[in-house]
């Protein structure tokens, strides 16, 4: 558009540029009603875009330690043999942490990722995760899931989605598979459940082993009496949340609390021993 206006060709009416990105001018010449150049100034918003971070939720930003066989699997699942992947395993054994860590370290490869945290319902936790980014306008609660899809298959390039914590599995199916169709749009989905899903390959991620679980221990609680520390992983069963839990306390409780006496209270039975099953 320049300063002299562009004409339309077949018409006495021209386009001026107002100086303002977000309007136009339309102007008339000619006899009739239009005598004296009546000026119409038209305001339209540019498309907007679409943030490549597509939640506010990028999950679980905490030291990651251990577990590299398992993210090298992940990867390779997700990149060589399909684009959805269930992170499946008992409660407090490190999947959504292993699923934040994961995307945190790979996001810089894709155009756009996100980390949605399920609250029971998937529609209304998709929503809350993508209502700044897709700009939802939506007002009907079915209407949005609509929306949110449609948006999404719409961005062009290469998509991560985490998934985290999916559960009541039966009571929506319809929105499990309808989240799948997204990868035939670019995306690769990240799933972590207690729970097994039909139709999507599975990783079962299990405690921790030895090395990572002393390790996971001992950045709580620094402590070069390793024979000790191992003792205590099995009774723990190497699980890593009890591993943490154990750890930050006998951090806490340095007076009261030792390697020795903890161990006693496992022998004794004061402290239950953990079992995955």
């Amino acid at each position: 558009m320049g300063d002299k206006g562009i004409r339309i060709r077949g018409s006495n009416s021209g386009i001026v540029n107002t100086g303002n990105k977000n309007s136009i001018t339309l102007t008339h010449s000619g006899g009739g009603d239009n005598i004296g150049g009546n000026q119409t100034i038209i305001n339209f918003e540019p498309p907007r875009r679409v943030p490549k971070i597509l939640t506010p939720f990028l999950g679980y930003h905490t030291d990651f330690v251990g577990r590299k066989e398992e993210l090298q699997k992940v990867d390779e699942l997700l990149n060589q043999n399909s684009t959805l992947l269930l992170l499946n395993g008992i409660g407090g054994i490190g999947k959504s942490t292993l699923a934040s860590y994961y995307l945190n370290q790979n996001k810089d490869n894709y155009d756009y990722y996100g980390f949605v945290q399920v609250n029971e319902d998937i529609k209304l936790s998709l929503a809350s995760a993508f209502s700044a980014s897709l700009n939802l306008q939506s007002e009907e609660f079915d209407d949005l899931f609509a929306e949110i899809m449609d948006k999404l298959q719409k961005l062009k390039g290469k998509k991560l989605l985490i998934i985290d914590d999916v559960e009541k599995m039966d009571n929506q199916l319809d929105e499990m598979n309808t989240l799948m169709t997204l990868k035939n749009n670019g995306f690769k989905i990240l799933f972590t459940s207690r729970q097994k899903i039909e139709n999507i390959p599975q990783y079962h991620l299990d405690t921790m082993n030895q090395k990572d679980a002393r390790e996971l221990f001992t950045k709580h609680f620094p402590t070069d009496e390793l024979d000790k520390v191992d003792k205590i992983l099995a009774y723990l069963d190497n699980h890593t949340l009890f591993i943490e839990k154990t750890a930050k306390t006998l951090a806490n409780h340095k007076h009261t609390l030792t390697l020795e006496s903890l161990l006693e209270k496992f022998s004794k039975g004061e402290f239950a021993t953990i079992k995955k099953r």
